[in-house]
């Protein structure tokens, strides 16, 4: 049996293998073959673009963090996007910020984040931080 994975498309037909190599793998695994599927929605260039630029345009303007990457930091462990570790050894508990990379989060979920982040912001600033970004 083949490791590698079929990629399908969900079409107004059902589901389409994306290329000919997938439809081949398909069918070489026979009839009654159960699937595990998770989907792949590409995020938003764009939107990633537009939150970077509103994280730089509000350090610019406030000074309270040294770089936007900082304050996306602040975020995701204020969204409470983290992951408690334990030492295995002490016990001693540490939290880390998880990814909201493009292969760590898809784009429904990034909308939830960067909706839940600008509220924290919004809260914060005591005002729209889309404001920020001006007529850019």
């Amino acid at each position: 049996m083949s490791k590698a994975t079929p990629i399908v498309v969900s079409t107004s037909r059902g589901l389409v293998p994306v290329s000919q190599y997938d439809a081949e793998l398909i069918s070489n695994l026979g009839t009654g073959t159960e699937f595990d599927m998770k989907a792949r929605t590409k995020r938003s260039k764009p939107h990633d673009r537009l939150y970077r630029k509103m994280l730089a345009r509000i350090v610019e303007a406030t000074g309270r963090w040294p770089t936007g990457d900082h304050l996306h930091q602040c975020l995701k462990l204020t969204c409470g996007y983290t992951t408690k570790v334990r030492n295995i050894k002490t016990g001693e508990i540490t939290e880390t910020v998880d990814s909201v990379a493009h292969d760590k989060m898809t784009r429904a979920e990034f909308m939830v984040y960067f909706d839940h982040a600008v509220a924290v912001l919004a809260e914060d600033l005591g005002c729209d931080p889309m404001t920020f970004l001006g007529d850019a």
